[in-house]
Formats: structure tokens, C-alpha cells, sequence
């Protein structure tokens, strides 16, 4: 689940839609969500699903008792603090409030961002291999 989850949180954040780049990161950032819990439905998924696709940006408006939107919120968070993202990231992500609002210890948080970083380069250095 957290794997599609992931997925749906970033629909179309690929540049599928030919747009200016400011433009683009706007109708993302305000659509993603929403387009998500469509294809989410489309799909047929279960709730769990939709509803932290469409919240992970902010997981206290979840109302699904399974706390995915915590966790996909934490996810996309780190991702953004190795440099994967639109968002703006506090200068040190050890002060990230949403690590430790599930209960993350700094070494874990620490760990986590580690993998990000590890995956981003190894997608960068995928990129600028020849094909």
C-alpha cells in the first residue's frame, strides 16, 4: 500500500503536462492530491489509500484511522530533504517536527535520509549513463 501510496502522491509531478515550470509546479502542488483520490477510486482502491494520498501533505486532516498519511507525510518529507521535491526544507532535518510525530529516534531519522540521499544519487547517476 505505501509503495502506490507513494506513487499517487506524486502523480504527474513527472512533467507530463508540457508547462512553464513555475506554472507546472503550481498545478501540482494544488492538484496532485486530488487527482490521486480520483485514480485511487478509478482503481478501486481501498480508502486507507485516498484518503493519505490526498492528506499527506497534511496528515491532521486525516480522517482514516490507519495512520498512512502519516507515514506517506514522512516519506514525501524525507524525500524532500535529500533533495527530491518542490517544498522548502528546514535548514536541518533533524528539526523536522513530522520525524517525531510518529515516534521516529533521531539515529532512525538519521538512517532514513541516508537511503533517500543513497537513492537519489543512484537514480542521478542512472540518468547520466548512456543509454
Amino acid at each position: 500500500e505505501a509503495l502506490i501510496l507513494g506513487i499517487l502522491a506524486d502523480l504527474n509531478r513527472g512533467g507530463a503536462v508540457p508547462l512553464q515550470p513555475q506554472a507546472q509546479a503550481e498545478l501540482v502542488e494544488r492538484y496532485h492530491g486530488p487527482l490521486a483520490v480520483r485514480a485511487c477510486e478509478i482503481w478501486k482502491l481501498p480508502p486507507c489509500i485516498a484518503d493519505a494520498a490526498l492528506h499527506h501533505h497534511d496528515p491532521s486532516k486525516s480522517t482514516h484511522p490507519a495512520k498512512m498519511a502519516w507515514v506517506v507525510a514522512v516519506a514525501d518529507r524525507l524525500l524532500e530533504h535529500a533533495g527530491i521535491g518542490y517544498a522548502a526544507r528546514p535548514a536541518s532535518p533533524m528539526t523536522e517536527p513530522l520525524f517525531y510525530s510518529i515516534n521516529l529516534r533521531p539515529e532512525q531519522v538519521q538512517s532514513l535520509l541516508g537511503m533517500a540521499e543513497k537513492m537519489e544519487a543512484e537514480r542521478q547517476a542512472g540518468r547520466s549513463r548512456p543509454g
